[in-house]
């Protein structure tokens, strides 16, 4: 009776591997055929010649992007071989789900 219980049970995980794995072949070639234009850039440090306004919408301020260095520099710490300059920042769309970002913002809340 035991050994038949076994048998079952192994044989259900192995029949979701193979579903688990067929939905991931199937996502990936979906994935193939679509561009992805959502990579969000992680890029800090830029040059001055390759520098480019992505978005025309969102105004120079200096005082953001003072703050923005300010903070990444003050989590690295107190490190004098690593040089930061930021020279742009942009939005990153926000790909979360909608329940994901009010805990978010609740979290912070109460952490206030």
């Amino acid at each position: 009776m035991i050994g038949l219980a076994f048998v079952i049970v192994l044989a259900s995980v192995v029949a979701l591997v193979l579903v688990i794995c067929l939905f991931m072949f199937l996502n990936r070639k979906s994935d193939s055929s679509t561009p992805d234009n959502n990579q969000p850039s992680a890029n800090l440090v830029a040059t001055p010649g390759r520098t480019k306004k992505n978005n025309s919408n969102i105004p120079d301020d200096d005082a953001l992007v003072a703050v923005l260095t300010a903070a990444v520099l003050a989590s690295m710490g107190n490190r004098p071989d690593i040089k930061i300059r930021v020279t742009s920042f942009r939005r990153v769309p926000e790909t979360s789900p909608i329940w994901n970002t009010v805990g978010r913002k609740e979290y912070i809340s109460n952490k206030l």
